[in-house]
C-alpha cells in the first residue's frame, strides 16, 4: 500500500504541473484522495463561514440555532451537537463537527455525505461516484489511503485527517479548474480514469473483494450490487451465506430480493435451514422475506416463518425489533397467520417493532387497522407511536381514543423516554418507502374493511 502513496503523489504532482505522468494507482483512489483534498478545503471555509454566525443580530456573541447565512444567497445553517451544517441552494450539504482548530478533522460520514449531494456537479466528486457509487464504497475505500499512509488516524478509529503531504497540496487542488475542459482531461489521463475493460474489471475485483470480508461487506454490499454482474454478485453471496451467520449475511439475503435470479434460491434455502432462534433478528427476517416472496406456500417455509416470529426477546436486543416487519410479512403472505402477530407488534415493548407495524397500518387506513390501533392505545395510552398512527389515518373510529401526552416531572433531570418519543415523533415516525407504499395499497384491496382474521 505503500506504493499506493508514491503513485497518488506523483500522478496529482504531474497534473498539478500541467503534465500526465500516468498512475498505476485506481481512478478511485485518485479521485478519493483529490476529493478528500477538496474536501478540506471546504471545511475551511465552512468555519469562516460558522465564525460569521457566532455574532447575533444584536451584535452580540451567541448562536442561533438555524436560518439562513447572511451573505451567501440560497444557503442554510443548522447547528447540532458540536458541528453546524450549511446547505447550499444547489443541495450541496457541508457538515462539520469542532474537533479541531482549523478544520482539518474529516468525518467519514459527513464527507461521503457531501460527495452524494454534488455527485452530479463537479468533475471530481462526479468521476469518485462513477467508480464508487455508495456513500458506504466511498467509506470503505477510505481503508485503503489510511492503510497507504495518505491518512491519519489522531483521535481513534472515525475521524481522520490528511497526512502532511497531500494537507500541503490542498491550496493547489483547490484553485485547479476542473470546470475546463482540456483541464479534466488532463487530470483523468494523469489518475488512469478510462472505461477500459482492464479499469473496469479491477474495479470489481475491489468490489469482490471488500464485499467478501467480514469487516466492509455489509457497507459496501450495496453498490456492488449496482456495480458487479450477475455471475459476480452470485459468487460473493455465495461465500457470505455460506459463511459465519452475521450482519453481512443479512444484507446478503437483502440484496438478493431485487437483485438475485432462480440461483439464489437454493443458497437461501440452505441458509434457513442454519438459521436459528438464539441468531440475531435481521438475518431470520431477511431470509424469511426472501423465500415468502418467491413461494408463500412453501409448508417449510411457514414452519419456519411460526417459529422464528414467535421470538419475543431476539439475542441481542430486550424484545425483537423484527417482530412488526414479521406481522407485515404474515399480513402480505401469510393471511391466517397475520392478525395475531398484528396485535403482538402493536403490544411490543420494543419501539421499532411498535412503529414499523403502526405505520403500515395508518397507510393501509381501513376500518380494521383504525380498530386494532385504537384497542392496543386503550391498553397502553402512553403509546405515542400508535397515537401518531391514529393521528395519520381517517374515519371516524381512527380518533376515538384519546391520547394523553406525558407530563413532565419538573423534579427529574432531563426527561423520560415517553417524552423524547412525543417531542420527536415527527422525526421517529417511519416514513413509508416506494415499495412499502405500495404493498399498503396492496394490502388495502385485499383485506375487506372491517377484517377479524
Amino acid at each position: 500500500m505503500h506504493d499506493l502513496f508514491a503513485e497518488l503523489t506523483r500522478a496529482i504532482d504531474g497534473a498539478l504541473a500541467g503534465e500526465v505522468i500516468r498512475s498505476a494507482a485506481s481512478p478511485w483512489h485518485g479521485w478519493l484522495t483529490v476529493a478528500l483534498m477538496r474536501q478540506q478545503a471546504r471545511q475551511a471555509w465552512h468555519r469562516r463561514v460558522v465564525q460569521s454566525l457566532s455574532v447575533n443580530d444584536d451584535g452580540e456573541d451567541g448562536e442561533r440555532e438555524a436560518g439562513d447565512v447572511p451573505g451567501l444567497p440560497g444557503w442554510r445553517f443548522d447547528f447540532h451537537g458540536i458541528g453546524c451544517c450549511l446547505i447550499g441552494p444547489d443541495g450541496e450539504i457541508v457538515d462539520v463537527d469542532h474537533h479541531d482548530t482549523a478544520a482539518t478533522i474529516i468525518d467519514p460520514w459527513f464527507f461521503a455525505t457531501r460527495i452524494k449531494s454534488i455527485r452530479t456537479r463537479d468533475l471530481p466528486e462526479r468521476r469518485l461516484w462513477r467508480w464508487l457509487p455508495g456513500g458506504s464504497a466511498v467509506v470503505s475505500a477510505l481503508a485503503d489511503l489510511r492503510a497507504a499512509g495518505v491518512l491519519e488516524y489522531p483521535k481513534g478509529e472515525h475521524i481522520f485527517r490528511l497526512s502532511e503531504p497531500f494537507a500541503a497540496r490542498v491550496a493547489a487542488v483547490e484553485a485547479v479548474e476542473f470546470a475546463d475542459e482540456g483541464v479534466g482531461e488532463r487530470w483523468q489521463r494523469a489518475l488512469g480514469d478510462h472505461e477500459s475493460p482492464a479499469v473496469v474489471a479491477a474495479q470489481h475485483r475491489w468490489f469482490i473483494e471488500c464485499a467478501t470480508t467480514s469487516f466492509s461487506a455489509y457497507a459496501v454490499l450495496p453498490a456492488a450490487a449496482e456495480v458487479l454482474t450477475p455471475d459476480e454478485l452470485l459468487g460473493v453471496v455465495e461465500v457470505l451465506l455460506a459463511g459465519p451467520i452475521g450482519p453481512s449475511t443479512g444484507r446478503a439475503v437483502e440484496i438478493l430480493r431485487t437483485h438475485g435470479d432462480a440461483r439464489s434460491a437454493p443458497l437461501v434455502r440452505r441458509l434457513l435451514d442454519r438459521i436459528t432462534t438464539t441468531d440475531p433478528p435481521y438475518q431470520a427476517y431477511q431470509t424469511l422475506a426472501y423465500l415468502l416472496e418467491r413461494d408463500a406456500g412453501d409448508p417449510q417455509v411457514r414452519a419456519r416463518f411460526i417459529e422464528l416470529s414467535s421470538v419475543e426477546k431476539a439475542t441481542g436486543f430486550r424484545g425483537n425489533p423484527f417482530l412488526g416487519d414479521h406481522a407485515i410479512l404474515a399480513l402480505r403472505h401469510l393471511p391466517d397467520l397475520a392478525l395475531p402477530l398484528v396485535r403482538r407488534a402493536l403490544r411490543s415493548t420494543t419501539g421499532a417493532a411498535v412503529s414499523d407495524i403502526a405505520a403500515m397500518l395508518a397507510a393501509v387506513d381501513q376500518p380494521w387497522c383504525h380498530r386494532e390501533l385504537s384497542a392496543a392505545l386503550a391498553e397502553r395510552p402512553g403509546e405515542t407511536y400508535l397515537a401518531e398512527a391514529l393521528r395519520r389515518s381517517h374515519g371516524p373510529a381512527a380518533h376515538a381514543t384519546a391520547y394523553i401526552p406525558p407530563e413532565h416531572d419538573a423534579t427529574r433531570a432531563g426527561f423520560s423516554y415517553e417524552e423524547v418519543v412525543h417531542n420527536s415523533i415527527a422525526a421517529l415516525f417511519p416514513e413509508l418507502s416506494a415499495p412499502e407504499r405500495t404493498a399498503a395499497l396492496e394490502l388495502r384491496g385485499f383485506y375487506p374493511p372491517d377484517w377479524r382474521g
